[in-house]
């Protein structure tokens, strides 16, 4: 499989994950956090089966990642 191609499935497949956040967001009326529904859905591209066994370490790079970054962003207003 040529690299650029496995690339643009990632990141098609991590919209799709975010974009679902987002919208499972919209549909419980925005009472859930944005950054724990993302979290959320990258566990669900990350780990398929929904276990909660060891990742390989791509997956644990990438999700280290998306842990990290979500967590810089601070609670909405009135939250902790």
């Amino acid at each position: 499989m040529h690299p650029s191609f496995r690339a643009r499935v990632t990141v098609a497949a991590c919209l799709a994950a975010a974009r679902t956040a987002v919208l499972t967001w919209v549909e419980n009326d925005r009472t859930r956090e944005v950054p724990d529904l993302i979290e959320q859905a990258f566990d669900a591209l990350f780990r398929p089966d929904n276990s909660h066994g060891a990742r390989n370490p791509a997956q644990s790079r990438a999700h280290a990642l998306v842990t990290t970054t979500l967590r810089k962003f601070p609670p909405a207003a009135g939250k902790t």
